[in-house]
């Protein structure tokens, strides 16, 4: 098993396999080595994953695909024209039974990570490197 999944497990991002299967997931990071890295591990594991590289590729990508439901938002928190917070905030008011789970490399900071909490999200901790794709 990969060990970023590992991660995206103890993320919520659970192991049934019925979840897995029907699970349309967008995957928002500026970073395309990230993007595509956590992109491949998801799909490994059945997931669909939509990709996109800042919130306006983001929201044409809902636009874009009303016939795919976009259950789960992987976002990176800092990136260029609009953060993750700020993104899932405003992704979240169209799609209010959006999951969200949010990339940082800041996750040792406690504020940050109540704020991120309280919102109900989940936080996955960054970097990905790619010698931790297989175990």
């Amino acid at each position: 098993m990969h060990r970023i999944m590992g991660r995206f497990i103890k993320a919520g991002v659970g192991p049934s396999k019925n979840i897995k299967s029907s699970t349309n997931m967008l995957d928002v990071e500026d970073e395309d080595q990230v993007k595509n890295l956590a992109a491949q591990a998801l799909r490994e594991q059945g997931y669909t994953v939509l990709e996109a590289s800042n919130r306006i590729e983001a929201f044409r990508v809902a636009e874009e695909s009303p016939h795919t439901k976009i259950q789960l938002l992987l976002t990176d928190v800092v990136m260029p024209l609009m953060g993750g917070k700020e993104l899932s905030e405003q992704l979240g008011a169209q799609l209010p039974e959006i999951r969200q789970i949010f990339m940082s490399g800041y996750v040792a900071d406690a504020k940050f990570r109540r704020e991120i909490e309280h919102r109900g999200a989940t936080i996955v901790e960054k970097p990905f490197f790619p010698d931790e794709q297989v175990q």
